[in-house]
C-alpha cells in the first residue's frame, strides 16, 4: 500500500467528520462512485435537498464543492491549517462558521470513531479504509455488500437514524472498517458499533463515561488496533 493513499483516506475522513461535528445531522454522508465508477468519493449531501451534493472528496486526490468547483492543495492545507481550511470549506458551502462545536450526536460519534481509528493507521503496514454498506455507482456494478453484512450478525436491525428519503436502502446507513479489504468493524449512523462475533456497543451510551473517542476505540477494538 502506498503511504499517500493511506493519507488521502485519513484526510478525507477527517474533513467530512469535522464538518459533521460543526453541523450534526445537517447532511447525509454517502460513498459515491460517479463517472461510471471512475471516482471514489465521500459525498456530503444536503439533507434538505437530498439530490444535491455539497461537497465531493475523491479519495484518488481531488475535492469539489457545489459552489466552489475545485479546492486545490486540499491535503496540504488540511495538514498545515485544519481549522482555517475547514472554515474556508464551510464558507464555500454557504454555511456560517459555528462559534463552538455542538454536542456530539450518535452519528457524530460514529464518524469521529472512524476518523480517529483511521488516523492511527498512518504508520501501519496494512491498508485501513472505511466503506459504506452499499456500492453506489453510476456504472453497472452497484449494490449491497452482502458478504460484509453476513459477517456481523448483530446488525440485522433497522437503522435508528434515517434520511428524508424512505426508499433509501438500509446499507446506506452502515459503514465498514476494513484492514487490507477484510471487514473488522461495522458502524451504523445511529451510533452502534458491531463486531464480527455478534457483540454490539452503543457509542452514545459509552462516550459520557470518559468523553474521549480514543477511550471508545480501546474499549471496543483494542485487539486489532493498527
Amino acid at each position: 500500500m502506498h503511504p499517500d493513499r493511506q493519507l488521502l483516506e485519513i484526510i478525507s475522513w477527517r474533513i467530512v467528520t469535522e464538518l459533521w461535528r460543526r453541523f450534526p445531522d445537517r447532511f447525509l454522508l454517502w460513498e459515491t462512485h460517479p463517472g461510471g465508477g471512475q471516482y471514489d468519493c465521500l459525498t456530503l449531501i444536503d439533507r434538505q435537498s437530498p439530490k444535491q451534493s455539497l461537497i465531493d472528496i475523491n479519495r484518488a486526490g481531488s475535492l469539489h464543492g457545489l459552489y466552489q468547483e475545485s479546492h486545490g492543495d486540499w491535503v496540504q492545507r488540511m495538514v498545515c491549517d485544519p481549522t482555517g481550511y475547514l472554515d474556508e470549506i464551510t464558507i464555500s458551502m454557504r454555511l456560517e462558521i459555528p462559534l463552538r462545536l455542538p454536542a456530539s450526536s450518535p452519528s457524530t460519534l460514529c464518524f469521529r470513531y472512524i476518523a480517529e481509528l483511521l488516523t492511527r493507521s498512518l504508520a501501519s503496514r496494512d491498508f485501513w479504509e472505511c466503506r459504506m454498506g452499499f456500492y453506489d455507482s453510476s456504472g453497472d456494478d452497484g449494490g449491497q455488500h452482502d458478504d460484509w453484512f453476513d459477517m456481523f450478525p448483530s446488525n440485522r436491525t433497522e437503522p435508528t437514524v434515517r434520511s428524508p428519503n424512505p426508499q433509501l436502502p438500509n446499507p446506506y446507513y452502515y459503514w465498514f472498517i476494513l484492514r487490507d479489504k477484510d471487514p473488522l468493524l461495522c458502524l451504523d449512523t445511529g451510533g452502534r458499533l458491531h463486531r464480527r462475533g455478534g457483540q454490539a456497543f452503543d457509542l452514545a451510551e459509552l462516550y459520557p463515561r470518559r468523553r474521549k473517542i480514543w477511550a471508545l476505540i480501546t474499549q471496543t477494538a483494542m485487539d486489532f488496533l493498527p
